[in-house]
């Protein structure tokens, strides 16, 4: 009992030397990691930065937070094509029956689960390095909730980014290039032929597939098919 005493007050003693020979800012967080437990992800590369979700956070936060913070979401050659219920995924809650509203494409899903923990795969690029982020989820509505995070020593980058397989997809079948598209995030859009409108997709990348989703309808593509008639597909 007297040595846990001991060591608790040296602790404890420490942090107050150390707060009281740097800045304020830097003296509350001193203080607060003699306390802190260490983070069990510590030694495992960049899975311990702040940056990162935690589990148990739902994963539509986690989404977005991951591309806050310089990530991107990674397609894998040859997985499903993956579309969602927005507004069932901001509730995080299954709604029965067709999506009311907004779908999307959630184009870094490799696989989800049909029976069990709902468990779900994600694959994430970061922009700064290339490295490949796998989040993991369990729980519905798919995906879930983080259940875990793992780095791969797969290549991260491709021969090509998910913005020139779009923009190449755009203008084969649809004859639009250059400044006229614009794509943020996932989504893609130019000017409407007849309204004055725009015409907005969401595209999503797997492998040599391409698919641009617009109220609910899907059309997928191939980069390695040509297009008859850019003109026709623009009618459309």
């Amino acid at each position: 009992m007297r040595r846990f005493i001991l060591t608790s007050t040296f602790v404890t003693a420490a942090a107050l030397v150390a707060a009281a020979c740097t800045p304020a800012s830097e003296a509350e967080e001193t203080a607060r990691g003699a306390e802190a437990p260490a983070d069990r992800t510590s030694g495992q590369s960049g899975l311990n930065e702040p940056a990162l979700p935690h589990e148990g956070q739902r994963y539509w936060l986690a989404r977005r937070q991951l591309m806050n913070q310089g990530y991107e979401p990674m397609p894998v050659a040859d997985a499903d094509v993956v579309t969602v219920c927005v507004a069932e995924m901001e509730a995080g809650e299954s709604i029965a029956g067709d999506c009311p509203g907004e779908t999307m494409v959630l184009p870094e899903v490799e696989a989800c689960a049909g029976t069990g923990m709902a468990n779900c795969r994600t694959n994430w690029r970061r922009l700064e390095t290339g490295q490949h982020l796998i989040v993991f989820t369990t729980g519905e509505p798919q995906p879930g909730v983080v259940s875990g995070l793992e780095w791969s020593d797969a290549p991260a980058l491709p021969t090509r980014t998910a913005e020139e397989a779009c923009r190449q997809i755009v203008e084969r079948h649809f004859g639009q290039s250059g400044d006229a598209v614009a794509f943020e995030g996932s989504n893609i859009s130019w000017r409407a032929p007849v309204d004055g409108g725009r015409m907005r997709f969401v595209c999503a990348v797997n492998g040599d597939r391409v698919t641009l989703t617009r109220d609910g309808q899907v059309q997928t593509f191939s980069l390695n098919q040509t297009a008859a008639n850019p003109a026709q597909e623009e009618a459309h």
